[in-house]
């Protein structure tokens, strides 16, 4: 037997994936602040990442939205330090060639 060892094709790459989408939204500033100032909600925002990545996989759609849900803290932290509208800055981000998530209190879906 072999034991796990990772690699280029693990989980957590999509994980990076993610985190990488939300610095593009949100920008890495704001993101950092979050994670400095609200720590323990950083990392119930990476566990609703992993929680909603396992749902995906036990579900084998192959159509469909990709929901995260989002820390009410991490909601607002936005909210109140991002200037523009945070729907309309969800919503016009762009993703492999391909926008439109939708921003819905406490869930950014993205699409698949």
């Amino acid at each position: 037997m072999i034991s796990s060892f990772g690699g280029p094709w693990g989980s957590s790459y999509i994980d990076n994936d993610i985190i990488e989408i939300f610095d593009n939204i949100f920008g890495k500033d704001k993101m950092k602040q979050f994670r400095e100032k609200i720590p323990k909600r950083y990392w119930e925002l990476l566990d609703n990442i992993e929680k909603s990545k396992q749902r995906f996989f036990l579900n084998k759609k192959t159509t469909g939205t990709y929901r995260i849900e989002t820390p009410y803290e991490f909601d607002q932290f936005m909210k109140d330090n991002i200037p523009s509208n945070l729907e309309e800055l969800v919503s016009n981000f762009e993703c492999l060639g391909e926008s439109g998530l939708v921003f819905s209190s406490l869930y950014y879906y993205l699409p698949k």
